[in-house]
């Protein structure tokens, strides 16, 4: 019953309207197409067949089951997973460099992007320092390892996001760091395999999983976010001799 095609083409705020009526006996039990025009449902009563000459608990059954069902669907379409893909044969899903650019260049109050590498990553850590400009976006990156000297010392030395590129403490962290990018904690993308890469965008092959859910998206960046403070992510101005 809950699935009635006229209550669904009934909108959220008339359906929680008309349950209050049943609730509070505005309307007689069982319901008549009378009490709804009178009830000023006139605009509506053409939808409610499901409930005329129903008792008052069966309509309130019913049309709570009908506003549970819109608020499962809402919920279950915000919390969305997708596959992404660079590397031969790719059919049917989003290519995961594509993506990355495309939420760097959307983002609009904060970013973690963890596994970087300062040379391979260059122009998307170009991207987002112009993306900084003029704007107050809470920027994190996070290399992969302890980057060369020779790439650390003369990348972004005088660019306001060096204070915000971190690499991991060797003694603290063992191992390349993952991939990941978090945005506006609310977007997550995971990858494994190669690093995206648009020079090698055909031959090598990078699998991940795109997320929208808030939660999980706050979580990892909590994990970072506590490696910094406790001092096993060390910004790359400390670097600068």
């Amino acid at each position: 019953m809950a699935r009635n095609p006229g209550l669904h083409q009934v909108s959220e705020t008339d359906l929680v309207r008309l349950l209050q009526a049943v609730a509070r006996d505005q309307l007689p039990s069982p319901i008549t197409r009378a009490s709804l025009l009178l009830a000023q449902f006139a605009g509506i009563e053409m939808h409610l067949d499901a409930l005329v000459g129903l008792p008052k608990q069966t309509s309130i059954a019913i049309l709570s089951a009908v506003l549970r069902e819109r608020r499962e669907r809402r919920e279950a379409a915000a919390h969305t997973v997708s596959a992404v893909w660079d590397g031969p044969a790719a059919t049917g899903v989003r290519g995961a460099r594509d993506l990355m650019l495309e939420w760097v260049a959307t983002v609009e109050r904060s970013l973690w992007f963890t596994g970087a590498d300062l040379d391979r990553d260059r122009g998307l850590l170009r991207s987002l320092e112009a993306a900084q400009q003029g704007r107050s976006l809470e920027l994190h990156v996070v290399l992969r390892a302890l980057p060369l000297p020779a790439s650390a010392d003369p990348l972004f030395r005088d660019s306001p996001l060096r204070s915000r590129i971190y690499y991991p403490d060797p003694e603290r962290v063992h191992g390349e760091l993952p991939m990941c990018l978090l945005v506006d904690d609310q977007r997550g993308l995971l990858l494994a395999g190669s690093a995206p890469d648009p020079e090698a965008h055909d031959n090598q092959v990078t699998v991940g999983i795109a997320i929208e859910h808030s939660e999980a998206v706050l979580a990892l960046q909590a994990q970072w976010t506590a490696l910094v403070d406790i001092g096993a992510l060390i910004p790359l101005s400390a670097l600068s001799g």
